[in-house]
């Protein structure tokens, strides 16, 4: 995610999996690091890539059919559920659902490698109406 002066923007990372998440792949040993290590490295030049091209021409990646933005204008707020969800199998860091003023809305898990604070922080310094649930668990 891209956060600018008035926007969101999300970019979807082909090949990233959580550094947590082993349920796709639920191997030991040394088949597990080999995998671990080829989606790292695919993941690390995506990035690079769509960094690359995020400062040269933002609308080259939203043409992306999984990728958009949001603006911050149109968010009536964002509620953020600290509880953990299971959603992978995996204990993560809560959900985020950005609700727009128009109602509609847009759900995203925050994975375990991401800490809670950051998200909160960034959130709060775009000036995005934040509503924070409990922490816990979430089954």
């Amino acid at each position: 995610m891209f956060i600018t002066e008035n926007q969101f923007i999300f970019i979807n990372i082909e090949d990233k999996f959580d550094e947590d998440n082993n349920v796709w792949f639920p191997m030991l040993g040394l088949v597990y690091e080999l995998r671990d290590m080829i989606f790292k490295e695919l993941a690390n030049r995506n990035e690079k890539k769509i960094d690359q091209v995020f400062q040269n021409n933002q609308q080259e990646l939203l043409q992306k059919r999984r990728n958009f933005q949001l603006n911050i204008v149109d968010i009536k707020h964002v509620e953020f559920s600290e509880k953990s969800t299971f959603h992978s199998a995996l204990p993560d860091n809560g959900r985020l659902v950005f609700i727009l003023n128009n109602n509609k809305q847009y759900k995203f898990i925050v994975p375990s490698s991401v800490a809670r604070e950051s998200v909160k922080n960034l959130l709060r310094e775009s000036g995005v109406p934040l509503e924070i649930q409990e922490k816990g668990l979430l089954y």
